[in-house]
């Protein structure tokens, strides 16, 4: 957790969560329990937000092939029954000329 959070803290401009990380860890006093908690705290939401970024991507890659999937079942709907009128017109068709 601690790499992520270096990598990002190392880039040309630091995300707004570090920003918001480093404002907080400057109001709170050095002495004391949540002090000692931060830079991990920090970590952790960091990486939360991160994993929440990428499930957004994957989400939206899922919207994009439920369309799809979408169009191909009304365009196998339509296909279908263009199929099956054809398929009774042609029975009825043999049936008369048979007769």
């Amino acid at each position: 957790m601690c790499i992520i959070a270096s990598e990002a803290a190392g880039s040309d401009q630091a995300p707004p969560f570090l920003l918001l990380g480093q404002t907080v860890s400057r109001t709170i006093p050095e002495s004391g329990f949540w002090f000692k908690l931060l830079p991990e705290a920090t970590a952790d939401i960091m990486l939360l937000l991160l994993q929440a970024v990428a499930q957004t991507a994957n989400i939206e890659k899922g919207n994009v092939q439920l369309k799809k999937a979408i169009k191909l079942s009304t365009s196998a709907r339509k296909f279908t029954a263009v199929l099956m009128v054809v398929a009774s017109l042609l029975m009825l068709g043999f049936d008369w000329y048979a007769s």
